[in-house]
């Protein structure tokens, strides 16, 4: 562990964090080099910058770094991802990070605007906004009631990111098991589902708050198991 100073506090740092490039390797917490420039002299100052923020730094600077895949970033970063500002979700191959300020904004995993606080990649050009609400829902659920003979189904379902068309061509074109609408126009927006019985829901109607059918089995961090969690 690495005691650093920051803001007049001390945070303790591993020396060490595990699988936080996209391709799993660790990064360990060393001082920063001076490297060559392309004029063939050393730089030391502003000579590299952290691949999180963006931020540059000098030569000497701490920070975690990966040189198989050349990323790095500062000790600020490494403890903002300490502290949960960034996550690893299944939906991305790269490190989702947490917009510090609260947007007004469509969510790319539901679909529908949000006002919060929202999750996006860093590396990817075209990074999706995925609302905090949809970032920590449960991998699986299980519909626990029967409300009018829709909200009810014996096996517990998978959270999946998209539904490609050919998929869905493949499976004839199914519907929404609660608002009965097709998924044809929002292949890429996550669903929950039972591929077994081909039982499948939009996300915003698989989590409904309007209604007290779910409960949540398995969610990173949580219990196992929390009845009714959605009550009116």
């Amino acid at each position: 562990m690495f005691v650093f100073q920051m803001w007049g506090r001390h945070q303790v740092l591993p020396q060490r964090l595990e699988d936080v490039c996209e391709v799993g390797h660790a990064l360990d917490l060393t001082q920063s080099a001076s490297h060559l420039n392309w004029k063939g002299g050393w730089t030391r100052e502003n000579d590299w910058n952290c691949k999180i923020c963006g931020r540059y730094h000098k030569s000497g600077d701490l920070w975690y770094r990966c040189d198989r895949c050349i990323f790095q970033f500062d000790v600020n970063c490494g403890t903002k991802m300490l502290q949960k500002n960034v996550i690893h979700h299944p939906s991305d191959k790269h490190p989702l990070i947490c917009i510090s300020k609260q947007l007004l904004a469509k969510c790319d995993a539901c679909g529908k605007e949000h006002k919060g606080n929202f999750y996006h990649c860093y590396i990817c050009l075209w990074s999706k906004m995925i609302h905090s609400d949809c970032a920590f829902l449960p991998q699986k659920l299980q519909i626990q009631h029967t409300t009018n003979d829709v909200f009810s189904h014996i096996h517990p379902l998978n959270l999946a990111y998209s539904f490609p068309v050919e998929d869905q061509i493949s499976k004839n074109l199914p519907r929404c098991r609660v608002c009965r609408y097709g998924f044809s126009y929002r292949t890429n927006l996550w669903m929950y589902k039972c591929e077994k019985c081909r039982y499948y829901t939009h996300l915003d109607c698989a989590t409904s708050r309007n209604e007290p059918f779910m409960s949540i089995l398995k969610s990173p961090g949580r219990p196992n198991y929390l009845p009714n969690m959605y009550k009116h």
